[in-house]
């Protein structure tokens, strides 16, 4: 009965974590910006890291997160939309990077619109990659 009830604190503090870094990736807020303005040591940044933070501090993260003007939410979404298939997928960037194969750098400039021209056939192959559509 114990294992059971430990294993369910777990998967809601992954539950918790896992929603926590979907909103980082769309307000484009890091952890240690939150630790900065919400004066956390380094152990709550660890907890927060892990979704284990008390609720009152945690609180304290949503509001702050949500004080995020909607334009910093909407700007390079395709950026984030990338982003978050790679999160909840388990994939890191290295992995899209050696699959679609450009560099990095150009994978991002691709995918925030720093780019010249169209090349649609990088574009085909981040959306093979991701079995969705991103580009419009």
């Amino acid at each position: 009965m114990n294992i059971q009830k430990k294993m369910r604190e777990e998967m809601k503090a992954l539950e918790t974590s896992l929603q926590l870094r979907r909103e980082l990736i769309m307000t484009e807020v890091e952890f240690v910006d939150i630790k900065r303005t919400l004066n956390l040591t380094h152990y709550e940044l660890h907890q927060l890291t892990k979704g284990k933070l008390c609720e009152e501090k945690m609180k304290d993260v949503w509001d702050y997160l949500s004080d995020v003007p909607e334009k910093v939410r909407k700007r390079n979404l395709t950026f984030k939309r990338f982003k978050l298939f790679l999160l909840d997928n388990g994939y890191d960037m290295k992995e899209a990077v050696e699959f679609v194969g450009v560099s990095e750098r150009r994978l991002r400039a691709i995918l925030t619109g720093e780019r010249i021209g169209r090349q649609y056939d990088v574009e085909r192959k981040i959306e093979e990659f991701c079995k969705q559509k991103l580009f419009l």
